[in-house]
């Protein structure tokens, strides 16, 4: 802990690195197709699918490097994503959630980049596609000068992404099987930082979400 003081000392916040792991190896059960290529139409790509905007957001933001996590059985998806400047990582035996999509994308970080302590992990599900770059960068932003674990909070509502100091990643190898990452949050503590409701990025498991969120998405933006 020492050491790591003495680092955070030295190192000034415009030179904290980002990286994002979007775990995308789910099957989408409840959805019954794949979420992430459904149909999800803007005026600049009008034949795009849900991870493409996704994608957007990521990669017009301030983080660095983009890490998705994929099923190797998944290539209409992995094609989608090649199209963008993001890495890929697509493990021997498929994640069975999101705790181990995000050790796969752990380790891909550690061997490509050796992350230095205060390095920042920003991680959030793919289904997200109302997930904006104003978020995201507004979190690594606080990051560069926050030294804990920070978790959005909309209105009140915990939300996503969540940023990790890299010297705490490896604490997720020691959560139970049976528990999530609010264990990790629970062990440690974290750091709310507050964003109105109307920039809370929703889930969408459902068809029915799913037409909710692009009825939204489409009266914000207006026609594609």
């Amino acid at each position: 802990m020492e050491q790591e003081s003495q680092n955070a000392e030295r190192k000034a916040p415009e030179n904290v690195r980002s990286y994002a792991i979007l775990p995308a190896a789910g099957r989408s059960r409840r959805m019954g197709q794949s979420k992430l290529l459904l149909d999800w139409p803007t005026e600049r790509r009008p034949n795009g699918c849900v991870m493409d905007h996704v994608l957007e957001a990521w990669t017009s933001s301030m983080v660095h490097e983009v890490v998705v996590v994929l099923r190797r059985d998944d290539p209409s998806l992995s094609d989608v994503c090649r199209k963008w400047p993001v890495h890929l990582v697509r493990p021997e035996i498929a994640p069975v959630d999101m705790k181990a999509s995000l050790s796969s994308g752990l380790d891909f970080i550690r061997t490509k980049w050796t992350p230095d302590p205060l390095d920042r992990v920003l991680f959030a599900p793919s289904d997200l596609p109302t997930l904006s770059t104003t978020v995201i960068d507004e979190m690594c932003r606080c990051a560069a000068v926050e030294q804990k674990i920070i978790v959005p909070h909309f209105d009140g509502k915990r939300g996503h992404p969540i940023s990790i100091p890299w010297c705490l990643t490896e604490q997720i190898q020691n959560i139970p099987e049976d528990r999530g990452l609010d264990e990790l949050l629970e062990r440690v503590g974290y750091f709310e930082h507050q964003f109105p409701r109307r920039l809370k990025p929703e889930d969408m498991d459902t068809p029915e979400a799913y037409q909710e969120a692009l009825d939204a998405f489409r009266r914000l933006s207006g026609p594609a």
